[in-house]
């Protein structure tokens, strides 16, 4: 191999890491952004859930080649789900019908999924 195919190829991996650590720092970002987005619009769960709105993290769980964040409320992690998909309701041990669900996850992450390609490729020029 001559020397300007094998300084090409150096140069190209070298573009690859790069290319690797902005596009895990674009995703970190995003994710403490939608965290954010999360502790701003729970405004609605500050009088009926103490601590819901601030519970809001990002967790890494993920490697340098293959970021993996994770939003999640620490402390309310189990009323999430009843919330944003509803539940059964129980009134004087009675079947009482289904609490409606308060779709507040889905468009913020909606939001942070549909907007980090662009995030990423800025961020690459």
């Amino acid at each position: 191999m001559s020397d300007w195919v094998a300084e090409f190829n150096e140069i190209l991996s070298d573009y690859e890491t790069e290319a690797c650590k902005i596009a895990e720092h674009e995703i970190g970002k995003a994710a403490k952004d939608a965290a954010k987005d999360l502790r701003a619009t729970d405004s609605l769960f500050k009088t009926h859930h103490k601590g819901y709105a601030k519970g809001w993290a990002v967790k890494n769980k993920g490697t340098f080649q293959n970021p993996e964040y994770i939003v999640h409320n620490k402390k309310h992690y189990r009323l999430t789900h009843l919330l944003e998909n509803g539940h059964a309701m129980v009134v004087h041990g009675k079947r009482g019908g289904r609490v409606r669900p308060i779709k507040h996850i889905e468009p913020v992450a909606n939001k942070y999924i549909k907007e980090l390609p662009d995030r990423i490729e800025r961020a690459l020029k």
